[in-house]
């Protein structure tokens, strides 16, 4: 009776790890096979988070903010090499706002949009990334502390 149970408890253990392993081999559920298909466009995720201080008279404030970025499939390739100069550029613009402009829902649109506009030309200077292959920058989450 003990063996049975023994049994059963490492079979429902093992058979979900097996059927993923074997969908995997197949390209099915889990492989390479099951990619999206191409819509013209992808989102590019600003891995790990940006987090920067502001204000510069009295208390410092924090900001920690996800982004990600909305670009043609053609121009994805270049906005990944350049990654490590989209962050630098994101966190100066960011640690240079005021704290009015961060707590204001329509001045963080704005900040967006700036923010936004900013990448285009920075990439369009940088590579070979037109501006209207960055479609959009999206605050995925924003928050700020005073």
């Amino acid at each position: 009776m003990l063996i049975r149970r023994l049994l059963a408890v490492i079979l429902i253990a093992v058979l979900p790890a097996l059927a993923f392993v074997e969908a995997k081999a197949s390209g099915g559920e889990g492989g390479k096979a099951d990619k999206a298909p191409d819509r013209g466009f992808a989102y590019i995720p600003l891995t790990p988070g940006l987090i920067v201080s502001f204000g510069t008279e009295g208390r410092v404030g924090y900001l920690k903010a996800d982004v990600s970025l909305r670009v043609a499939t053609p121009a994805a390739a270049a906005v990944e090499l350049h990654m490590p100069a989209i962050r630098h550029e994101l966190i100066m613009l960011l640690s240079r706002q005021s704290p009015e402009v961060l707590g204001a829902q329509d001045k963080r649109e704005a900040l967006r949009l700036e923010a936004l506009e900013h990448l285009r030309k920075f990439l369009e200077e940088a590579g070979k990334v037109k501006p209207e292959e960055i479609q959009d920058l999206l605050f995925t989450s924003f928050f700020t502390q005073r």
